[in-house]
């Protein structure tokens, strides 16, 4: 008998404390957040046609962090995420949980 992810995680969660898996589906989102972050900054600086160490000194943000910004390694503060919005002529926009979103720059 096949079944889907949905049916096994619907039955296994069921045993689990209902805060717990609050606490953990807050994380998720939290983690998925960064990495669409992430893929947003790379996608801006290519589309400018800048490189890490360009977008850096534009912003004073060091390419070691722009780096682990665009691996998803970091969660940035809303400040660097505004200086490196300006610094790329464009918003980002920060997702959250049920049709909640923040705007950047």
């Amino acid at each position: 008998m096949k079944q889907d992810f949905e049916e096994i995680s619907s039955r296994r969660r069921k045993n689990f404390d209902p805060e717990m898996l609050a606490r953990v589906d807050a994380q998720v989102e939290a983690d998925f957040a960064i990495l669409q972050i992430a893929i947003e900054v790379k996608r801006a600086r290519r589309e400018a046609q800048l490189t890490q160490v360009q977008l850096a000194s534009r912003t004073g943000i060091t390419q070691s962090e722009i780096s682990r910004i665009e691996k998803g390694r970091y969660s940035p503060r809303l400040s660097t995420l505004f200086m490196l919005a300006q610094a790329l002529k464009t918003d980002f926009v920060i997702p959250g949980s049920k049709d909640q979103s923040i705007k950047v720059a």
